[in-house]
This record gives C-alpha cells, sequence and structure tokens, in this order.
C-alpha cells in the first residue's frame, strides 16, 4: 500500500504514512513504524497522537447520482443514515500483477511460479537463468543472489519500485531471507548457517505470538506468554526433537531444522473472483467517511451512521440490499475484466454469500448458474444484480412461518459477497465491462466528479520481493524467444519436486501488507 501511493505522490516520499481503510489502519510505512505506530490502530488516535503523520485512503467505490439503485436506496433510508463506500484493492491487484510479470519475463517460461498473495511469490528459477550469472563458477546460492540483484534493477528501472529478494534452499528458507533483507535488500539463508539459530520461532508459519502452537512452547519452556519468544536454536536445544515434534508436529518440527517440503505449484488462474463488504459500520466510520467527502469539497450529505441492513424491513431491505449489490457487481467486474485480460477465462457461476449478526454470527452462501454476460457495464451489473437479488429473496427474505417459527428475519445482515467461479476457457476478446461506467477520467462527464466511481490514475508498479534456492536438476529451459511477456497467457510445465532448480520467493512488502 504505502509504496504504491509514494509512486502516486511523490512528496509522501521519506515522510511518515499510514494507509486507513475506513476506521482501520492496514499499513504503516517504516517512518511511522519508527513513531510506534502500527496495523490496526484507529486513525483518530494516530492523528490525536502523531498530527505531522500523513494519512492516506485506499480507492474507493460508490454509485453516481443518477443511478436507480442509490436513488431508491435513499428514498427507503432516513435522512440521516448513510450508504457505506465499498473499498477497491483493484488498483493494488493490478499493481502485483505487473511486478510478477515482468518477473516472469526475464526467466524462463517453464519455471514454476506460484503466486501465494498479492504481494508474495516464489518461483524455480532454471539451471541456465542461474548459470548465465557466472557462468557456472560458484554455487547455487550465490547465482542466486546475482540474479536477484538483477531482478531487483530490471523491477527498479522499468516499474521504478525498489524490491527486495530472498533467496534459499527452499520455501521457508527464501522466506525468511527475505525478511531479513526488507526493506529493499537481497539476502541468503542457508539451515546450517548461525544466523538460522538466531531466527525467533514466531517467525514459523502458524507459530505467533497469539497462537496455540506459541502458548505450548512457552508453556513447556516454562515462562510467560509475555516474555521474549525463543529462538529456534534455542527451543531446539531445550526441548529435544521428540518433544518438539509432539508440541508443534513433523512439518513445524522440520521446519526448525530448516526443512521445508512445500513443492512450488505453478503459475495458474485463480479458481474464483471474490469482491465482498462488511456492513457492520460504525457511526465513527460514517463521520469519517463525511470528513473524506467535505476534503473532496463534496457539499452533499453529512451521514452520521450506517443503517442497518435487516431482511426484516421488507421493501427497504431489498431497496438497500440492491445498492449494495450493485456496488459489488461494479466492482466484480473490474476483476472479472482484469481476470479475462490475463487467462482469457469467463466465469459461469454466481455465488452470493451474506452474514448475519449473532450471537452467534452465521454465514451462509447460495449459487447460481451465471450466463454470458454483456459487455455493457450497466447491462452486465444490473444482470449481476438481479441473479443476486433472486438469491437474496429466496433465502433471506422468509416469513416467521417459513424460518421454522423462529423470527430469522430479525438478523441485521452484517456482510454481503459475491463471488464468480467456475471459469471455462473463452478466447474472444471481450470489450472493457468497466470502461462506460462514468468514473474521473472517463467520456462520461454528466455527473460531478465526486460522486462518478472514483479511479486514481494510471499508477507504477512494485516494492519489494524474495526468492529461494533449492537443490536438484533444473527442467529443460526454453528458448529465449519463448520467454513469457508480462500479458501472454500460457501454461506452464509440470514437473516434480525433486527435478526443481532453486526457488525463487517474491514478497511485495508495502505494496499490499508487508508482514502478510
Amino acid at each position: 500500500f504505502v509504496q504504491v501511493h509514494r509512486r502516486l505522490d511523490p512528496c509522501l516520499a521519506q515522510a511518515p504514512l499510514v494507509v486507513q481503510q475506513h476506521n482501520d489502519t492496514i499499513a504503516c510505512s517504516y517512518e511511522a513504524r519508527a513513531l510506534g505506530l502500527q496495523k490496526r490502530m484507529r486513525p483518530g488516535e494516530i492523528r490525536r497522537l502523531h498530527p505531522g503523520v500523513t494519512l492516506v485512503h485506499v480507492p474507493t467505490v460508490e454509485l453516481p447520482e443518477e443511478d436507480p439503485e442509490l436513488h431508491a436506496a435513499r428514498a427507503a433510508l432516513p435522512p440521516d443514515a448513510a450508504m457505506p463506500e465499498k473499498a477497491s484493492y483493484q488498483k493494488y491487484l493490478e499493481e502485483s500483477q505487473q511486478i510478477f510479470g515482468l518477473i516472469r519475463s526475464h526467466i524462463q517460461a517453464s519455471c514454476p511460479f506460484e503466486v501465494a498473495s498479492n504481494d508474495e511469490a516464489f518461483f524455480v528459477p532454471s539451471a541456465s537463468d542461474l548459470s548465465s550469472q557466472s557462468g557456472g563458477q560458484s554455487d547455487e546460492l550465490e547465482d542466486a543472489k546475482q540474479l536477484a540483484l538483477k531482478l531487483q534493477a530490471v523491477v527498479r528501472r522499468d516499474l521504478g519500485y525498489d524490491v527486495s529478494f530472498g533467496c534459499g534452499a527452499n520455501k521457508l528458507l527464501a522466506k525468511l531471507a527475505s525478511t531479513s533483507a526488507k526493506p529493499f535488500g537481497v539476502g541468503t539463508l542457508r539451515a546450517e548457517d548461525p544466523a538460522f539459530e538466531r531466527i525467533p520461532l514466531v517467525r514459523l508459519p502458524g507459530c505467533g505470538m497469539g497462537s496455540n502452537v506459541f502458548a505450548a512452547v512457552m508453556g513447556a519452556l516454562q515462562r510467560a506468554a509475555t516474555a521474549a519468544p525463543p529462538t529456534l536454536g534455542e527451543v531446539r536445544s531445550v526441548l529435544g526433537a521428540p518433544a518438539l515434534r509432539k508440541l508443534l508436529g513433523p512439518g513445524l518440527e522440520a521446519m526448525s531444522r530448516g526443512v521445508d517440503e512445500r513443492a512450488v505449484a505453478p503459475w495458474s488462474a485463480p479458481r474464483s473472483v471474490v469482491v465482498q463488504m462488511h456492513l457492520s459500520g460504525s457511526k465513527l466510520e460514517a463521520l469519517g467517511m463525511a470528513a473524506r467527502r467535505r476534503a473532496r469539497g463534496d457539499a452533499g450529505r453529512s451521514p452520521q451512521y450506517y443503517y442497518p441492513l435487516a431482511p426484516g424491513h421488507g421493501g427497504q431491505f431489498q431497496a438497500v440490499s440492491r445498492a449494495y449489490l450493485k456496488l459489488l457487481a461494479c466492482e466484480l467486474l473490474r476483476r472479472l475484466e482484469s481476470h479475462h485480460r490475463l487467462w482469457h477465462e469467463r466465469p459461469t457461476s454466481l455465488v452470493v454469500s451474506w452474514e448475519l449478526m449473532g450471537p452467534p454470527i452465521t454465514r451462509r452462501s447460495a449459487s447460481v448458474q451465471l450466463p454470458p454476460l454483456s459487455d455493457q457495464p450497466p447491462s452486465a451489473a444490473t444482470s449481476l444484480v438481479d441473479l443476486a437479488m433472486r438469491v437474496v429473496a429466496s433465502k433471506l427474505l422468509l416469513t416467521k412461518a417459513q424460518a421454522g417459527g423462529t423470527d430469522a428475519t430479525s438478523s441485521p445482515v452484517i456482510m454481503l459477497g459475491l463471488q464468480a467461479t467456475a471459469f471455462q476457457r473463452e478466447v474472444k476478446t471481450l470489450r472493457s465491462f468497466f470502461s462506460a461506467v462514468p468514473h474521473a477520467g472517463s467520456a462520461n462527464n454528466d455527473a460531478p466528479a465526486a460522486k462518478r466511481v472514483r479511479e486514481a490514475p494510471k499508477w507504477p508498479s512494485v516494492d519489494t520481493a524474495a526468492f529461494s534456492v533449492t537443490s536438484g536438476s533444473a527442467p529443460p529451459a526454453r528458448s529465449t524467444g519463448d520467454r513469457l511477456l508480462p500479458t501472454d497467457v500460457a501454461t506452464p510445465e509440470t514437473s516434480s519436486a525433486g527435478s526443481l532448480g532453486p526457488i525463487f520467493e517474491v514478497d511485495v512488502v508495502d505494496l499490499l501488507s508487508d508482514d502478510d
């Protein structure tokens, strides 16, 4: 998050910067962390403690003023109720795709490349990728480091971001090396290195300070849960392998010795595209939204609270639900456009999900067949809303008798989600799903700029990366002319774990969340 906003506005460089999403903090720059700020702090608390810190909000999506769903929802709501904004991560996702696409274009196309998240990926470079760094005169780890330095320079040159890399014999060592290399460095790590013994236990996956595993280990060490986390070397020497295997399980116990058998999965299309929004908004969130509108020069309504979305409210529920689902549909279409551009697939199923306030909180979902969508964005969005409302009407708008004698309709809906899935290959080139939806900079200038769907200008791409190395022979390399360009679509060759070459893990720090 931080790096993307700094590339968008160079004036934010080097200054303490916090990225917020409604009433939550989702990213802090290193300068902000030096002041003691961290994720999940309330933005209001940050402003009070450090007035000089800059806060920026993630992009949001709103329905334009002329949208009929918005008019119907406002007519159904009390005058001082607010229509929540939908936070949009689409720009961050696009940047992530550019980052990984650029890195893939500089290694053999057959190399396994696993996108673990929007800010992290692992890949296994070929033997030719590595040997080209030193002519085969050094070991794999040193060749991997040289390749990382080369990729780091390419990303900085072509996309304008600093990137960090970590190299190791497996995915675990790569991740640990990348963590030690932050920010913007290149790290290497072997299981036999003294530095590995000094790594805290909490760096292992699933062993964070709030986990049951961590509590069990601290109990076995007879230490308070608030004490400093023990190192991997300390845990192994004090507890021994049998006791540690019992506490951690065989997989984590092996990781404590630097062994990680997880293979790098091939580059592949995601099985689903999901968008959702939480509706349990508070008065503070509504007031924060009003403050952002005033900062934009929007003299419109000043919302005071979000109105509960309760199925028992009948016609009001239907009108407001359609507005919320329209927001989700617009965001989903943008995601599907990006997905189609990269993978040439279209979904055939739509899953509608929702959560009802408890206690206990209950989550439900239902699916419906998704026919081919119109290439006209307004029509496509309306079609999605109609399909979703069909599900909502059949599952949520129940009478007391239909609900088995219980007043199931009295529980407010606190989350709505749309998920496109069951993708099928489609070679036909589609028009942009989203190009005709009013937004800042579009050809449709009838609506005020502050009321259109807000879309930031085209942003540069990248932030920080990491990668790792495994031993073994590499798969046959393709020719240089067959390398994969960022916009190409190809199915990587599948190799067994034993035939993989060095693994590279790309960890994009601060583009999304540098701790996740």
